[in-house]
């Protein structure tokens, strides 16, 4: 579950535990949930994601701008003031997933942007 909102996030908790309930009483089975992992929402910088956009582009690279929402660890540093930003690279059954599949031509291109980024400082002025 991501989003920048937290009233979202709130909201799709409950919805959850609200479906959970009712396949619980329909099926004859029990959830279990355990501690929730909670963390607040962080916006990333504009400047360090518009940089990271424009030089994806350069490099045609393909560009989707999407927003991770909480538990990684940019939001921490976003919200304690460090400007952050993240470079998502594809991965064929998606991350935190037991079958993870990133090519390593794509891992190569999320090194490529990285380096080229931070080999060339100026932006960070």
């Amino acid at each position: 579950v991501r989003s920048e909102n937290q009233e979202t996030l709130e909201a799709f908790y409950r919805l959850i535990q609200t479906e959970c309930d009712a396949i619980a009483i329909a099926r004859r089975v029990k959830f279990e949930f355990d501690r929730r992992m909670d963390s607040v929402p962080a916006r990333m910088n504009e400047q360090i994601v518009s940089t990271l956009l424009e030089y994806s582009r350069n490099l045609g690279l393909p560009v989707e701008l999407i927003s991770s929402g909480p538990g990684h660890e940019a939001s921490v540093f976003a919200n304690n003031g460090i400007p952050s930003a993240m470079i998502f690279v594809r991965n064929e059954h998606g991350s935190h997933n037991p079958r993870e599949a990133m090519a390593l031509d794509d891992f190569m291109a999320g090194f490529e942007l990285l380096y080229t980024v931070c080999k060339e400082p100026k932006w960070l002025r």
